[in-house]
């Protein structure tokens, strides 16, 4: 073994594992509007998980001088919570209407 070689194998990525699902743009940046590019395509992102299924949709935009998340789930009979992290605490919304407010540790 050279000195260059290292005994420990690389760490794998969230993605790798599984832990984290993997983000897909619906478009590239730089894409101009056309009809096969309408506007409310853009800024979408597809969460993917290990079999390549999309179990999310989200995007932001801006309404009414706010920033609006919206996220849609398309993962039928699996569980999907989203939680919201702030400096006061976490507030979590599960899929099927149940809320949660968590304080700050």
């Amino acid at each position: 073994m050279t000195a260059h070689q290292s005994t420990t194998q690389p760490s794998l990525s969230p993605y790798d594992t599984g832990v984290r699902l993997e983000p897909r743009n619906w478009l590239p940046y730089g894409t101009t509007v056309a009809d096969t590019t309408p506007v409310e395509n853009f800024g979408k992102v597809d969460f993917n998980d290990d079999a390549g299924e999309t179990t999310a949709v989200a995007y932001i935009e801006r309404e009414d001088g706010k920033y609006t998340m919206h996220v849609t789930p398309l993962c039928e009979g699996r569980d999907l919570r989203v939680v919201l992290h702030a400096e006061d605490g976490e507030f979590v919304l599960t899929r099927d209407g149940a809320a949660d407010a968590r304080t700050a540790r």
